[in-house]
C-alpha cells in the first residue's frame, strides 16, 4: 500500500504500512508533507505472518508499520513564529521560516516589523546613500538627524524611530533623544515631560532655541520647521534664508555680519 500521511501538525501521529513478500527485497521512503518542520521521531514495528509446512514455520508475509510523530506546521505569519519560538523571531515569507532576531537573510524583505514580527520590504533602497526611512515625511535619508520626532536610527530595520522606542524623551528644540530628567537642563524651554517628549508650559523664543541649536553643534535654528539646520546655512529654511550669527536664528533679512 502507498503511504497515507494525512495532514501533518503539532503532536500528530502518522502511521503507514507496507506488506512485502519476505523473500523479496524493497526500499521505500516516508515522505513528509510539504508544510512540516521537524524534528520528527520515527518508529518501525514488524508483524510476521507464518504457516507450518511439514513441521516447520514458514514466513508468508511481513508487514512493517512506520510511524512519524512530532513536528510542527510550517509558519505562515509572525504570530506563528511567536507561538513556536518566541517574541524575538520574525516570519520570512520567502522561505516560510522563522528567523531569530533579524531579517538579514530573508530574500527581498530584510526589514523586521516589530509590530507584526514579519520581515517586510524596505521602503528605501538599502544599498543607496539614503537607506533610512523617515515616518514624519515619508522620505529616505542618510541619517535620522533631520527626521522630525524620529531622530533615533534603527540600523536593523533601516528606519528612523521615536525616542520613546528606546525609553527616552524627544526634545523638539534640536530633534534629539534625552534621558529622563535631562529636559530641564538640555531642552531649553521644555522642562517638563509627558512620558514621550519634553514639554513646556511656556513658549521658548526663537533666540533661546537658536542658542540651544548652537550649543548642540554650532547649528542654526529655523523658525519655519522648528528644527536645527547646518552651521551657517539657512538655505533649506523656507522663508528664512539668511543667517543671523548673533543669535543663530535663520532670518528673512540679510545676514547681520
Amino acid at each position: 500500500n502507498d503511504f497515507n500521511c494525512g495532514t501533518f501538525g503539532t503532536s500528530t501521529t502518522h502511521t503507514t504500512t507496507r506488506t512485502q513478500n519476505p523473500r523479496d527485497s524493497d526500499t521505500f521512503t516516508w515522505q513528509a508533507p510539504p508544510n512540516d518542520v521537524g524534528p520528527i521521531t520515527f518508529h518501525a514495528v514488524g508483524v510476521f505472518n507464518t504457516t507450518t509446512w511439514h513441521g516447520k514455520s514458514e514466513l508468508i508475509t511481513t508487514t512493517l508499520f512506520f510511524q512519524g510523530t512530532g513536528g510542527k506546521d510550517a509558519p505562515t505569519s509572525g504570530a506563528d513564529c511567536i507561538a513556536q519560538h518566541g517574541a524575538n523571531f520574525f516570519f520570512c515569507k520567502a522561505s516560510s521560516s522563522c528567523l531569530d532576531g533579524s531579517c538579514s537573510t530573508c530574500s527581498g524583505a530584510k526589514t523586521p516589523d516589530s509590530g507584526t514580527n514579519e520581515c517586510k520590504v524596505s521602503v528605501c533602497d538599502e544599498t543607496s546613500n539614503s537607506p533610512f526611512f523617515c515616518p514624519f515625511d515619508n522620505s529616505c535619508g542618510s541619517s535620522c538627524a533631520t527626521c522630525k520626532a524620529f531622530p533615533n536610527i534603527d540600523f536593523n530595520a533601516l528606519e528612523c524611530k521615536a525616542c520613546k522606542d528606546i525609553g527616552k524623551l524627544w526634545c523638539e528644540v534640536d530633534n534629539r533623544c534625552l534621558d529622563v530628567g535631562q529636559c530641564p537642563s538640555l531642552c531649553l524651554g521644555f522642562a517638563g515631560n509627558d512620558g514621550e517628549a519634553c514639554t513646556s508650559t511656556t513658549t521658548a523664543t526663537d533666540e533661546q532655541r537658536g542658542l540651544q541649536c548652537h550649543i548642540q553643534g554650532g547649528l542654526e535654528y529655523c523658525p519655519f520647521d522648528g528644527s536645527c539646520h547646518a552651521d551657517n546655512s539657512c538655505s533649506g529654511c523656507f522663508g528664512f534664508p539668511a543667517v543671523k550669527n548673533a543669535n543663530h536664528v535663520c532670518s528673512g533679512c540679510a545676514s547681520d555680519d
